[in-house]
């Protein structure tokens, strides 16, 4: 039979945290259930981190970030012409 877990190893568990800063586009709840969205930091255990790294969730700082797209620009030369006759 295992011994129960004491309160002293489970308080040194929770003390190993890691900070990290939520993707953009993305939203992560931390330990005390709150929601943190994109650009914000967030403490968690490190292999919470790594998962949620691997899954896009946080930004990872080894790798570069990805570029925001301001999307197509339409002038009024390249807008939809009608010709008539």
């Amino acid at each position: 039979m295992t011994e129960p877990t004491k309160p002293d190893a489970v308080a040194k568990a929770a003390t190993r945290l890691v900070t990290a800063t939520v993707a953009r586009g993305r939203t992560v709840f931390d330990l005390d259930g709150k929601r943190r969205v994109a650009g914000e930091e967030i403490s968690l255990a490190p292999a919470e981190v790594e998962r949620l790294r691997a899954r896009g969730f946080l930004v990872d700082p080894k790798k570069p970030a990805i570029p925001l797209a301001d999307g197509p620009t339409f002038g009024t030369a390249a807008g939809p012409r009608i010709k008539r006759g």
